[in-house]
């Protein structure tokens, strides 16, 4: 997912992958607390749900224990889990949540998904959809049927531009478009601010 949002010109948080308890708090005191920490399994979809996560790692003392516990927590809940790293990585954790999403639809073809982000990403039930490829004034098109316009008005003031974010959902629907073998791509969630639209998780699947 890192090598193919990149290629797009996705903007994602400096991580590192660490396969030692030793090498996350050498990767911890590098990149700078805190740090967040994250499986890096194919089995582990959503990690949340199975403790595979760890935020505000503020040192490299706890960065160590984080990953012994990821680790721990991963293998309880699949003892044949394979795990490829635990990432350490940048902590961005201001600015407005945003899901942006694509799939394959077997009638439309690529669809990008755009809405309020987060973990009560459910609860909100604020998304709205664009066919890809389309433009970035289409993508702002598609901003302005949700919440997020409001929510950011409100962190940031109103003279704040969502360029960032608009160019990023341009750019997911060109990678949706051209690469027809990704059959689903979830970004919850994108850290929004006036400078930059940061790619804070991301799933990939291909078929």
């Amino acid at each position: 997912a890192t090598a193919l949002l990149e290629e797009y010109g996705l903007d994602l948080p400096a991580t590192r992958s660490a396969s030692s308890s030793e090498e996350a708090a050498r990767y911890a005191s590098r990149i700078g607390t805190p740090v967040v920490m994250k499986v890096d399994s194919p089995d582990i979809a959503h990690r949340n749900e199975v403790g595979a996560v760890r935020v505000g790692v503020d040192s490299p003392a706890e960065a160590q224990r984080a990953y012994e516990d990821i680790v721990a927590n991963v293998f309880e809940h699949d003892a044949e889990a394979t795990i490829e790293g635990v990432l350490v990585q940048e902590m961005v954790d201001s600015g407005v949540e945003a899901l942006v999403g694509a799939s394959q639809d077997p009638n439309l073809g690529p669809v990008v998904t755009l809405g309020s982000g987060g973990t009560q990403v459910e609860a909100l039930q604020d998304t709205t959809h664009l066919v890809a490829p389309f433009g970035k004034g289409d993508a702002y098109g598609a901003l302005n049927r949700t919440d997020i316009p409001a929510r950011f008005e409100h962190e940031f003031g109103p003279d704040a531009s969502l360029d960032s974010l608009a160019n990023l959902v341009t750019k997911v629907g060109n990678l949706v478009a051209k690469r027809r073998e990704v059959s689903e791509l979830d970004l919850n969630p994108v850290m929004v601010r006036p400078d930059r639209s940061v790619c804070v998780d991301a799933y990939l699947r291909t078929d």
